[in-house]
């Protein structure tokens, strides 16, 4: 089952840079919108960011299985989302938007066929899916889901606000940040149809963000954001179960103005990453062969506010992006314990938010 790791060492055997977008925010005078980037894997080496589609808040983006096209969610009030066709040269040209009532939307991925886009409002707490048709362009909202509901903190939680939204396997996970929910959904005809369990929940007043699946496919781990934790589930195609939940960060510390955001496994299901906004660092943990989670270590992120972070198809580095120090890190794995170095290479740019390998 880690086939996929071992396909990409193939492709890349010279170590070509390896090419990856950033989303982010945009304001006057810093980010302009979508940005592009390398990696030399050699040397951990960034290059100098390129804008590559100037728009409104691209926040969240995803790139299409066939690397033809790319896309990604507007989070301003009303939201939109859009597709991009992707030129040799890493330039976007834009192909078109649609909009759906969502609300803020934060989150877009693709099923592994690309033929569909799921798209998550954290504003309206809602889930939108798309078509995407065979020249990249996405087709009309074919099927919303509108969560209800709220949770224990009042300011964070005061009604539904999904997060993030995942194509696995034949199932679709969302994570319901307002209601402490972790979604599962069937998709018969491109319809969002809740799954016979349609959720389970996790602590109360935790707030689940993000998911990271385990490459054999046994195992999925979801970051709480208020909780500062993690937790890992067993999954056998049908339901989730819990197997644990652990802090990611180190005990004794004061969690008030801290967060957790983004959250990777590597691809030799070895480890699990997790940024702590507020603690400027990254959670390492080991992944047993039975799905459980050790702490190994809470390394230094080397940006202020870690957010987006994603790791190299190589498996040596994982690139972080510092929200409010406005720069990437890149920061050398280590092939035996998971580790991470300080920041090998550093570059700037506005606001980044999310980073996605080609």
């Amino acid at each position: 089952m880690l086939i996929p790791f071992l396909v990409a060492a193939m492709i890349n055997p010279s170590n070509v840079p390896e090419a990856f977008y950033i989303g982010t925010y945009t304001r006057p005078g810093g980010s302009e919108g979508i940005y592009s980037s390398t990696l030399d894997p050699s040397t951990g080496r960034l290059s100098a960011p390129v804008l590559a589609a100037k728009t409104e808040n691209p926040s969240y983006v995803a790139v299409h299985p066939n690397r033809k096209s790319l896309y990604a969610v507007l989070e301003f009030t009303g939201g939109d989302v859009v597709s991009y066709s992707l030129g040799s040269d890493g330039r976007l040209s834009l192909l078109n938007k649609q909009a759906w009532k969502g609300g803020g939307p934060c989150h877009v991925s693709l099923d592994s066929k690309g033929k569909w886009l799921l798209a998550a409002a954290y504003g309206g707490g809602s889930l939108a899916c798309f078509p995407v048709e065979a020249d990249g362009r996405l087709g009309a909202v074919s099927s919303v889901f509108q969560n209800q509901g709220s949770g224990p903190n009042k300011q964070r939680q005061d009604g539904p606000h999904m997060h993030s939204s995942y194509f696995y396997g034949s199932k679709i996970f969302a994570c319901d940040l307002g209601t402490d929910q972790v979604f599962l959904f069937d998709f018969p005809r491109g319809t969002l149809t809740p799954a016979p369990t349609p959720f389970v929940r996790t602590e109360c007043g935790g707030g689940p963000r993000h998911l990271a699946f385990h490459p054999n496919g046994k195992y999925v781990f979801a970051n709480l954001e208020m909780g500062n934790s993690v937790c890992a589930y067993t999954w056998n195609g049908t339901a989730l179960k819990l197997l644990q939940t652990l802090k990611t960060l180190p005990a004794g510390t004061d969690e008030k103005g801290k967060t957790t955001a983004a959250i990777v496994c590597h691809p030799n299901g070895k480890w699990l990453y997790v940024s702590n906004r507020g603690h400027d660092s990254i959670a390492v943990f080991s992944i047993s062969s039975r799905g459980l989670l050790k702490l190994v270590c809470v390394a230094p992120a080397g940006v202020k506010e870690p957010r987006g972070m994603a790791i190299d198809p190589l498996g040596k580095w994982l690139v972080v992006g510092g929200q409010n120090s406005n720069d990437l890190v890149s920061l050398r794995i280590d092939r035996r314990s998971g580790k991470l170095s300080e920041p090998t290479s550093r570059v700037s740019v506005g606001t980044p938010v999310c980073v996605v390998f080609r």
